[in-house]
């Protein structure tokens, strides 16, 4: 039970710490005149943030998901696309 706790306090903190990053960044998104550069900015932000070696933004289009903008990452992750909805997890589309 206390495990369960405390992976929940992880779990809120790192999604208000999230939210304040995405408000603080929202502010900045104006001064961009494309989607891809705005799209670009805030994956850029959110993986300097986090640390993270990949942060992308996917389009699902039909039954297919396609990457829309990504940074860092590695060529085989961005090769693994398009990918079939139907070879995914059901939490992707509903908890990611």
């Amino acid at each position: 039970m206390i495990f369960m706790q405390m992976d929940v306090a992880k779990r809120e903190k790192l999604v208000k710490r999230l939210e304040n990053h995405l408000r603080k960044t929202a502010r900045q998104l104006v001064k961009f005149d494309t989607e891809e550069e705005t799209l670009q900015f805030l994956i850029d932000s959110f993986r300097s943030q986090l640390r993270c070696d990949f942060v992308g933004i996917m389009i699902k289009k039909g039954s297919v998901i396609h990457p829309k903008v990504w940074s860092g990452g590695f060529i085989s992750i961005t090769q693994s696309f398009p990918l079939p909805v139907d070879s995914c997890s059901p939490n992707l589309l509903e908890r990611s």
